[in-house]
């Protein structure tokens, strides 16, 4: 066993090991920037893994000026606010947990 798979405690939460998965852009939200079920999925299938003890969620754009591609979440807009984002990115990743 190395440290990488051993765990810790990061501000009280306990993280099965060491890895961290970084955002990245997947190309998966749609092309207006809103949250799609394949995204969800995504996270979903990386969470079945179980060899990543924290996902950090997707490469996301603050203002239309900053969307600068299709397919980039947009956090700053009501679209993303009202799609339920976090509690489905939750859900996909907690039903494979």
């Amino acid at each position: 066993m190395t440290i990488l798979n051993t765990p810790i405690e990061i501000n009280g939460m306990t993280l099965p090991d060491r890895i961290v998965m970084p955002p990245m852009a997947t190309s998966k939200a749609s092309e207006d920037g809103s949250v799609t079920e394949a995204l969800c999925r995504y996270y979903g299938e990386k969470a079945k893994d179980e060899c990543i003890g924290l996902i950090i969620t997707h490469e996301a754009a603050e203002s239309l000026l900053e969307q600068n591609k299709a397919d980039l979440i947009g956090v700053g807009r009501a679209i993303l606010k009202d799609s339920g984002w976090a509690k489905s990115a939750i859900q996909a990743i907690t039903a494979e947990r």
